[in-house]
């Protein structure tokens, strides 16, 4: 009884993945998908492992395959972990996390692992046929319910639009076209009710590709029917005259390649889905390409190409379009994206992994007694049809895993040669696989513990950001403090605990117009937020996000210094938008930063003595000099126009400052930050009529969105009483006081309105400069 419980498991094991992982997304952590399957297979690759060494011991005998192709994986699995280890990212590339984990060398890892422990399993075609009967039935489900997200069924439920169970659209086209060629051959061989479900499974798939699927979907549908149909005619040609015409590979053939052109998908036009952008061909190629100078064995390190994109994109084209600012994480395909990351030994040993397989798929197939069985033949399909993939586009965890499991069945009927060795009792043998098994059920522990602290973590992070959308400072400090202290070497929890520890800082110089007794509370918001960022720079230094936030928390300190501190205050944070920009030298948002930096100093130290005049110049200089490095990124980048304006305002260049605003308005129209300025100015060259119009259009703005706008209300207000419409003035700076009650200016300007006189006499004008703040580059 104990020896039938315990050996079907790994089988079963393999059914429930194959069944369960594609459809796996759990709510509770900010990646509801990568990041729990990568855990299911951390957890399942020990688990096969162990259960395999102890059906061994108890069987006393232990059965392996070590063909070629596994030798050639093994070579792959080792050389991936020598680049994981030289990693300019070491966590990410041995663990990873979220839309990068399929590369890492923990998943590559485990699902060989899997795919090594199933060789021998797969063997048995009844097996090989639940297998796949299992992952059919599992990718209808998946398609069930991309369609009804597509068609906005699961939008009262907080699903993003577009979702599936599968990733990114071109991975779920991937999946798709490969569970409709699995689907379509195992009709040929089923019968009845199974057959049945199987047919209904298929239309599913066939519809939910009609709706969604790419032109990459398409071919990779023309292509696999295409081998399927040569494997049967050389392998079971007694199957292909019960095939009918209107069911045949050759026509499925021919409708894929016709719909591939005709495009579907853009005639039903699906509104819920949002576009997909990658990079171009050329442009992973290229990237590649400088990446590989650098480090041409190894390269960067698995799941960091999102790294070498920041580092060696070139500015243009991308800088003149709309995703500027996009950092991705792959290439256009994942091939090219591993030339970058795995280095040129990553990148051939993997192509020698294809190669050995396929070329043993060559030779099985031109045998006189061809070994592969309708079932295999379907996994041989579901192999090519993932390996074309490869070439055309990105992966991810479910591919990966499918893909190796493909990979074992193969093997397993190309080769049919297995090593047997015998494990009497109190042997040597017996007593080192024994000792395997111990190992590996420790091994397993550990996973488990790993996967557990890893899960604590996300759930943290996960209830921290929604506590700062409840606006529950404190409370998301204490979960992402958490988050942090359960996975320590993940960078982006401490780059969002020092973000939320800026939040508590605001709060607290905020309270300190009313509270005398906040100074030790705001040190230890400063001292909180700057070890969280600094923590970050050290797990990962090659991150931009990590510099770009240690910079936003430095620039934010410097309202906090005395003029005479400037310099000290000025020089870190300056040092830290240098390297963020040495890391993406193509982003126009870090230079522009960087010169916020030095007009904030320059406004500090403006009333401190000569020195500091001499001071204020050369931070203007500079300033000047980072805004034309950020404009010669992107001619067209409103913030550094803004900011270029802000500079001419303060060097009294009045006209310089309006053609500068004039340009970030009409590129940013929708700004009521940049429209209010150049209202200001307008007014201070004396042009009311515009003025007038670009601040009644702020002031409107503003009240859309239940909010005022006492800066436009104040020049309105001015121009009013300049244009004899004293009432109008009055109405204008009664709602002032009211937002601003007991401002001293303000109440005097009432007062001569009431005397009718004109607004400002006896008073000097107190329009002020918007102020240039530090923003993080999502704000940008």
């Amino acid at each position: 009884m104990k020896k039938f419980l315990i050996f079907p498991m790994p089988q079963q094991i393999l059914i429930g993945l194959v069944f369960l992982l594609p459809l796996l997304w759990v709510p509770f952590t900010a990646d509801v998908l990568e990041f729990n399957k990568q855990a299911i297979l951390l957890v399942a690759a020990p688990l096969l492992l162990f259960l395999w060494l102890l059906k061994s011991v108890r069987e006393k005998e232990i059965s392996f395959s070590l063909t070629a192709p596994i030798l050639a994986s093994i070579v792959f699995v080792v050389i991936l972990g020598g680049a994981a280890l030289l990693s300019q990212d070491r966590w990410r590339s041995i663990i990873g996390f979220g839309a990068e984990s399929h590369e890492s060398f923990a998943t590559i890892l485990a699902v060989a692992i899997i795919a090594f422990s199933a060789v021998t399993i797969l063997k048995e075609k009844s097996i090989l046929l639940k297998i796949l009967s299992s992952f059919s039935v599992s990718a209808g489900l998946v398609a069930i319910i991309a369609l009804v997200a597509a068609f906005g069924g699961l939008q009262g439920l907080s699903f993003p639009p577009g979702f599936n169970t599968i990733g990114t659209l071109s991975g779920f086209t991937v999946f798709l076209a490969a569970a409709f060629l699995v689907s379509f051959g195992l009709i040929h061989i089923t019968r009845g009710v199974i057959r049945a479900i199987l047919l209904l499974v298929l239309i599913t798939q066939f519809i939910a590709l009609f709706i969604l699927g790419t032109a990459i979907g398409w071919l990779l549908v023309a292509v696999g029917a295409a081998v399927y149909f040569v494997t049967l005619l050389r392998n079971n040609p007694d199957v292909v005259p019960s095939i009918p015409w209107w069911f045949s590979p050759p026509l499925i053939v021919g409708l894929a390649l016709a719909f591939m052109i005709l495009q579907p998908r853009s005639i039903v036009r699906i509104t819920n889905i949002p576009p997909e952008i990658s990079p171009s061909n050329s442009a992973s190629a290229y990237i590649a390409a400088q990446t590989l100078k650098e480090r041409p064995l190894l390269g960067s390190g698995p799941g960091t190409w999102i790294y070498d994109y920041s580092k060696f994109r070139r500015p243009q084209p991308i800088n003149s379009t709309s995703f500027w600012n996009l950092r991705f994480a792959e290439g256009s395909s994942k091939i090219l994206s591993m030339l970058a990351t795995h280095g040129m030994l990553g990148w051939l040993s993997w192509i020698g992994v294809l190669g050995v397989v396929l070329l043993g798929i060559i030779r099985t197939l031109r045998r006189a007694t061809p070994s592969f069985s309708p079932a295999a033949s379907g996994a041989l399909t579901l192999w090519i049809t993932l390996g074309v993939a490869q070439f055309v586009t990105t992966s991810n965890i479910t591919l990966e895993f499918l893909f190796w499991l493909a990979t074992a069945a193969v093997i397993a009927h190309i080769d049919s040669s297995v090593l047997h060795f015998s494990l009497p009792k109190a042997s040597a043998r017996a007593a080192v696989v024994g000792m395997g098994a111990s190992f590996v059920a420790v091994l397993l522990l550990v996973s488990l513990y790993g996967v557990g602290t890893r899960y604590v973590a996300a759930i943290q992070y996960t209830r921290g950001i929604r506590d700062i959308q409840n606006n529950d400072i404190e409370g998301a400090i204490a979960a992402i403090s958490r988050s942090a202290t359960f996975d320590s070497q993940n960078d982006l929890y401490w780059r969002s605990l020092s973000d939320v520890w800026l939040l508590r800082l605001a709060q607290h110089i905020q309270q300190s117009q009313q509270k005398s007794d906040i100074n030790q509370e705001i040190e230890t918001a400063v001292n909180s937020m700057l070890q969280a960022a600094t923590r970050a720079t050290i797990i990962a230094p090659h991150n931009v996000a990590n510099w770009t936030q240690l910079a936003v928390v430095r620039t934010n300190l410097i309202p906090l210094g005395s003029p005479a501190a400037i310099p000290q205050i000025v020089e870190p944070a300056i040092a830290s938008w240098q390297k963020a920009q040495e890391l993406e030298p193509s982003n126009p948002f870090l230079p522009t930063q960087r010169a916020i930096v030095y007009l904030n100093a320059a406004d500090i130290v403006q009333n401190v003595g000569e020195q500091a005049k001499s001071q204020r110049e050369q931070y203007l200089t500079q300033a000047a000099a980072a805004l034309e490095e950020a404009l010669k990124l992107k001619a067209d980048y409103a913030p550094a126009h803004f900011q270029r304006a802000l500079l001419a305002m303060r060097q009294g260049k009045t006209q310089e400052a309006i053609s500068d605003l004039e340009i970030a308005q009409k590129l940013q129209p929708q700004d009521i930050t940049i429209a209010a300025q150049l209202g200001v100015l307008y007014f201070n060259a004396g042009r009311l009529a515009g003025a007038e119009s670009l601040l009644a259009a702020v002031l409107k703005a503003a009240q859309a969105t239940g909010q005022d706008h006492a800066n436009a209300r104040y020049f309105l207000g001015l121009i009013a009483d300049q244009q004899g419409e004293k009432e109008v003035a009055k109405q204008h700076f009664e709602r002032i006081l009211e937002l601003n009650p007991g401002n001293v200016l303000i109440e005097k300007i009432l007062t001569n309105l009431r005397d009718q006189k004109p607004a400002l006499e006896g008073l000097e004008s107190a329009p002020g400069l918007v102020p240039a703040v530090a923003v993080s580059e999502d704000e940008s």
